[in-house]
């Protein structure tokens, strides 16, 4: 069977897909949506798809199922129908299947005309739903006996130092992409991630980031799989009720009152609680809530400074909570949220909320300063004349933009010399701004005992480093009728 997986994975990329092709996507949450695909990117093997919601997203070649012809298998895409490898055509969908090509194989005894046969894609489709597939009936039973073994091989996957993503994209029980804080779980033998939509032993939905579970899959167990909650102190219940709000909100700050409190008390049934904390009065558990997020003020909370005084709290960094308890660590490899890649799709709330930072502003902009640098000086990029070259002066012109929004350092008014000598240290300095290669600003004179001269002249900005002090200073030119022989001026801001 492992040689046939692999043989329909070298096949999935015979389909050339082209512009305006209807095709059902499988999305992270493990359901199927319909698109069109709008751009084929034939080098990474993927397509951009619009869904009927008008959003355009990026989804790989073996995540689409176009819609063939009957004579035409769906998995490898060939049209011979031979004994005893013969083409099956699904009854719900109207596709065709090699015998051999779906998993598990179709046997001889399905081929007779008044038996009814459908195939994985339509009985994963029509089985699973959110909060848990269904668990009664014939459509259970039939994704029950898909369950029992996966559409790809789990020892060829090559997977992170922390075992939350590989590069394969394949997961669960219906071989979808996913996103391992996104309502699933892990297997504690396999260590493979399941979707919440595919799983049978579900009593209610998942919360994102809810790791407080002890999970075996039906492939190590050869049967039913198995699912036990795990208790959780109020600290953590907290820390994950923040973890949500962000994750579903593009705010930062939420509420203790109007926020916080709802989302605990709606989802409380989801989690397995302590009983003292069930029936606690309200104000009793707003006090509560304050108390931890006062307690952890310096280390995983921070507040808005611009409301009222602890009123609305928020996540210093959007990473859930880990079980602690020797239960869950005797089942589950600890985790390294320090790894890079552990924490690439973690972060990606950056991009889409410009309010969440993970690092302070001051850090952040004086390592993009200096990492900067350090790359010009290495690359001299330098052309004839001592001028940044074009490619060099709008990598620069977009660092800068958010450098000077950042605003990391102290702004001192001082005037200095700097000798025609030094001119060939400007493969560290940084330019400003770039129009035609020269732009004409306004600027202030200073004098030799540091006395401002209130009259203006035409200065051309050429260039910007970052003195050993840590201190940044601008090159000027000047162009006016009273400069001292085109002598460049350095001044720092």
């Amino acid at each position: 069977m492992d040689g046939n997986k692999a043989e329909i994975k070298s096949n999935l990329q015979i389909h050339h897909y082209q512009i305006g092709d209807h095709v059902l996507v499988h999305w992270r949450d493990g359901m199927y949506y319909l698109g069109n695909v709008r751009k084929v990117n034939k080098r990474d093997r993927s397509c951009l798809v619009e869904f009927e919601d008008a959003s355009i997203h990026s989804a790989r070649y073996h995540h689409l199922h176009p819609e063939l012809s009957k004579e035409a298998c769906k998995t490898c895409h060939g049209e011979v129908s031979e004994v005893p490898n013969l083409i099956v055509i699904c009854d719900n969908c109207d596709q065709g299947y090699h015998q051999k090509c779906h998993i598990p194989q179709v046997s001889d005894s399905l081929l007779k005309p008044d038996i009814q046969w459908i195939c994985r894609y339509c009985i994963f489709g029509s089985a699973m739903k959110a909060g848990g597939a269904l668990k009664h009936g014939p459509k259970a039973r039939a994704l029950q006996v898909l369950k029992s073994e996966l559409p790809y091989e789990i020892s060829t996957l090559r997977w992170d130092k922390s075992h939350l993503t590989n590069s394969e994209c394949l997961y669960c029980y219906c071989g979808g992409p996913g996103l391992w804080f996104n309502r699933m779980v892990q297997c504690c033998r396999c260590s493979q991630w399941f979707h919440e939509a595919c799983l049978q032993c579900l009593d209610g939905p998942l919360l994102l980031g809810d790791r407080y579970c002890i999970f075996t899959c039906s492939v190590c167990r050869k049967g039913l799989e198995s699912y036990v909650k795990l208790p959780i102190d109020m600290e953590d219940y907290v820390h994950l009720s923040l973890y949500n709000l962000t994750r579903n909100s593009k705010h930062r700050y939420f509420d203790i009152e109007n926020s916080i409190i709802p989302f605990m008390d709606n989802n409380k049934q989801y989690v397995k609680l302590d009983k003292k904390y069930l029936d606690v009065p309200l104000t009793s558990l707003v006090r509560l809530v304050y108390e931890i997020l006062k307690k952890h003020l310096h280390d995983k909370y921070c507040m808005d400074k611009s409301a009222k005084r602890y009123k609305s709290w928020g996540l210093r960094m959007l990473i859930p909570p880990l079980p602690t308890s020797k239960e869950y660590e005797a089942h589950y490899p600890p985790i390294k949220f320090t790894d890079h890649k552990a924490l690439k799709a973690t972060m990606k709330t950056r991009k889409s909320n410009p309010k969440m930072r993970i690092m302070p502003k001051r850090l952040c902009s004086e390592r993009t300063l200096l990492e900067n640098n350090e790359d010009l000086a290495d690359k001299g990029n330098l052309s004839q004349g001592g001028q940044l070259s074009k490619k060099v002066k709008r990598q620069l012109n977009h660092e800068n933009k958010i450098v000077d929004n950042n605003r990391p350092l102290k702004r001192k008014r001082k005037g200095c010399r700097l000798s025609s000598s030094n001119t060939s240290d400007m493969a560290t300095f940084y330019q400003k701004r770039v129009n035609n290669s020269v732009e004409y600003i306004m600027a202030k004179e200073v004098n030799k005992k540091g006395r401002r001269l209130h009259s203006y002249k035409k200065c051309t900005v050429s260039a910007r480093r970052i003195t050993c002090d840590g201190e940044v200073q601008y090159l000027f030119h000047c162009v006016g009728e009273h400069c001292d022989k085109g002598l460049p001026i350095v001044r720092e801001i």
